[in-house]
């Protein structure tokens, strides 16, 4: 018995310096963990980092501002009236010159004139009215009205430095025609119509024609 207890004793002391021992590791341990952890890590800048993150998130999925660097409008119904000008204004003024002439006729080959396949002077031609061809077309530009208010709303767009390019469907002699009638030349910075492309609204080539000629990406 004498025996046995410093034996107890010493397993008791050396159990509780092991116990000991191991605390101090962990404590040891953790303030090393403590020192060496960067100061974000604490709860509120994780907090204030979880805020930026999202803050972030929410910002790349929000719809983007473009800028608008270019108007494009249509000749006929944004510049001048009437919108259908073949069937509203054409039409009854070749009619009016020549009456037995196919109403179809004069649709084709108003087709192929705006495309560029026909020139002014063979259009008129094939309607069995070159003779006084020019003086057709003279009349026929000059039935056009300007939109109300067209002048006043240019200065304005001019004012704020955004250039306006005009698209229409009209051979290009008839397009530089009226856009000087209409006293077009400054405020209208591109006048392109179908009979440079070959192609006819609404398609995409006047489109990439425009946006090629004013170096912009529409």
């Amino acid at each position: 018995k004498d025996t046995l207890a410093p034996l107890w004793l010493n397993i008791a002391r050396a159990a509780a310096l092991g116990f000991g021992v191991v605390v101090l590791g962990l404590a040891v341990a953790w303030l090393v963990t403590l020192v060496r952890t960067p100061k974000g890590r604490g709860r509120r800048a994780t907090r204030r980092r979880q805020q930026r993150a999202a803050a972030r998130e929410a910002e790349a999925s929000r719809p983007r501002k473009r800028l608008l660097r270019l108007l494009v409008v249509d000749v006929h119904g944004v510049i001048v009236r009437p919108t259908r000008p073949l069937e509203g204004l054409l039409l009854p003024v070749i009619l009016a010159e020549n009456p037995d002439v196919d109403a179809e006729l004069v649709r084709d080959r108003h087709r192929k004139l705006v495309l560029g396949r026909l020139t002014p002077e063979e259009f008129w031609s094939d309607l069995g009215l070159g003779p006084i061809g020019r003086e057709v077309e003279t009349r026929y530009l000059s039935s056009f009205k300007l939109v109300p208010g067209l002048h006043p709303f240019l200065d304005r767009v001019d004012g704020r430095s955004l250039p306006v390019a005009a698209v229409g469907n009209q051979p290009r002699e008839w397009g530089m025609r009226l856009r000087r009638m209409a006293q077009l030349e400054d405020s209208v910075s591109s006048w392109l119509v179908s009979g440079d492309v070959g192609a006819a609204l609404p398609e995409r080539p006047l489109f990439e024609a425009t946006r090629r000629v004013m170096s912009v990406d529409l």
